[in-house]
């Protein structure tokens, strides 16, 4: 019983051995099929805008209506350097907190470095001073 047992496993390892080492002794690697191709350029130039999207409360009630947005892209979360313009946004309709605005701060806003967006609104839109969120 046992010696049956004991060549039943001797059979299966050589059996799993064999099947792993096929691939090794064939003369050739099955994961690759050729050189890697070149990357294929875009169709269309890229456009370095990009779209925000937020929530706006105040006093946790969520705000509806209009609002004077103004966006801001640093190279430091403080006493780093604007990149960019000012993006302002007048008018901008917030229904239930939710806003979007289309940015763009330029070709060569970003470059692979950390970049960070100071965002400033006035609710309604058109009056009073505005807070930095």
């Amino acid at each position: 019983m046992i010696r049956k047992y004991l060549v039943t496993v001797i059979l299966a390892t050589a059996m799993l051995l064999a099947g792993f080492a096929s691939p090794m002794f064939s003369g050739r690697a099955l994961a690759q099929q050729g050189p890697p191709e070149a990357p294929v350029a875009p169709a269309a130039d890229v456009s370095s805008s990009f779209t925000y999207q937020g929530y706006l409360q105040k006093n946790g009630t969520a705000i509806n209506g209009s609002c004077d947005f103004e966006f801001r892209l640093y190279n430091a979360s403080g006493g780093g350097s604007q990149i960019g313009g000012l993006e302002s946004r007048y008018g901008l309709a917030v229904s239930e907190g939710r806003f979007s605005a289309e940015l763009d701060f330029g070709a060569n806003a970003f470059d692979g470095q950390g970049r960070w967006l100071e965002i400033r609104v006035r609710c309604p839109a058109g009056g009073g001073s505005y807070a930095t969120l």
